[in-house]
């Protein structure tokens, strides 16, 4: 009865074995690549490797769109707003009033100056004819010399007062018109920053008037992208879904110490129509002084370490193709490309699809890449 259990465990024990044998088996050969015996390789897509010195490639530069003329306007004079004629959004024309001071002390003063300046007149013509008198009796000797030359000065002193308020008369008149705030050119209130009946100091902001007509955009660019641009040169920009011609007029010697950038002046000429502030990119084409050479992003896959491998292929002694992996450094990339260096030479045949199917040391019959 003993030997009977003990036959019957031993039966059971070899059974449990061997079924874990032929699972280790079959897992062994599952992990292995399996191979097409029947046919030369597999059947790959292949491109070849073309190696250059340097790539394009395009960058965007953002700005903002600016009117060619854009004026904050203020009055030169202190005083009290008494009238403002436009507000934001209107449309003003050149040489338009746009608001004006109280002028009440001015056209005072102005009457002050003009009263003295009639006296000062009429004081004027009595010391000329006393001068022309004085001359006349100077001559016969009706009078000394002392006497002629105070009736020359009294005659010289009134027409300097005279000189003098007229003067006054014209800087107060030019003061009278700086009471009324003009626009400089045809535009659009942008902004309105007082109100009827405010103080005002010289020089407090009144209006913000951008230009109807003219567009232009500052974009700040780094020094090696303005190293390949030229004043002249038309661009490509795109505002939105706006594509948008200019054409570079300036650019900034001076490199801003924060974004290390310099910034470049763009003319709009067709562009009138896009607002002031309004964003806008700057597409320009740059060349990169990298050896290497573009390959599609399906060429590629993860090695070992973070590195990056390509499955190139070399001829043995047969004259068959053998998928063999290269090390690469990707340098840049675009949606489905990458710009790579490495174990690659110029003219080198590189899997470019289906590296999952592929393996290092299998034949490969190359299809042309689609």
């Amino acid at each position: 009865m003993i030997r009977e259990n003990i036959s019957s465990l031993t039966l059971s024990i070899a059974a449990v074995l061997g079924a874990f044998a032929l699972t280790m088996a079959l897992y062994a050969r599952t992990s292995e690549p399996v191979f097409d015996t029947s046919r030369e390789g597999l059947d790959t897509e292949v491109l070849t490797f073309t190696s250059q010195p340097s790539y394009q490639k395009n960058r965007n530069f953002a700005g903002t769109v600016i009117a060619e003329h854009d004026a904050t306007l203020a009055f030169e004079l202190a005083g009290t707003v008494v009238a403002m004629s436009s507000r934001v959004g209107d449309l003003v024309s050149k040489g338009q009033i746009l608001a004006q001071l109280d002028r009440r002390t001015i056209e005072a003063s102005l009457k002050s100056i003009q009263a003295q300046y009639e006296r000062g007149l009429a004081q004027k013509r009595l010391s000329d004819l006393q001068l022309r008198r004085a001359t006349e009796l100077l001559t016969s000797g009706a009078i000394s010399q002392y006497q002629f030359d105070e009736a020359k000065l009294n005659a010289d002193a009134n027409t300097a007062t005279v000189q003098a308020l007229l003067a006054d008369i014209e800087l107060i008149s030019v003061n009278q018109s700086n009471t009324e705030l003009r626009s400089p050119f045809d535009g659009v209130i942008n902004s309105q920053h007082l109100s009827v009946g405010d103080t005002v100091a010289p020089g407090t902001p009144v209006y913000n008037v951008a230009a109807l007509s003219g567009r232009e955009v500052m974009i700040g660019v780094p020094e090696n992208v303005i190293d390949q641009m030229e004043v002249g040169q038309h661009v490509e920009l795109q505002a939105g879904a706006l594509a948008v011609e200019g054409q570079l007029v300036g650019i900034s010697n001076t490199l801003d110490r924060l974004t290390r950038t310099r910034a470049l002046r763009i003319e709009l000429p067709n562009a009138t129509t896009l607002p002031p502030g309004q964003m806008i990119n700057l597409k320009q084409s740059v060349t990169i002084d990298e050896v290497g050479g573009w390959l599609p992003m399906t060429a590629i896959t993860e090695g070992n370490r973070g590195l990056w491998t390509v499955l190139k292929l070399a001829s043995d002694d047969n004259g068959k193709l053998i998928a063999q992996q290269a090390a690469i450094e990707i340098l840049d990339f675009t949606d489905d490309q990458v710009y790579v260096r490495g174990l690659l030479s110029d003219g080198d045949k590189v899997v470019a699809a289906g590296t999952h199917r592929v393996v290092s040391g299998m034949i490969v019959i190359p299809t042309d890449a689609r």
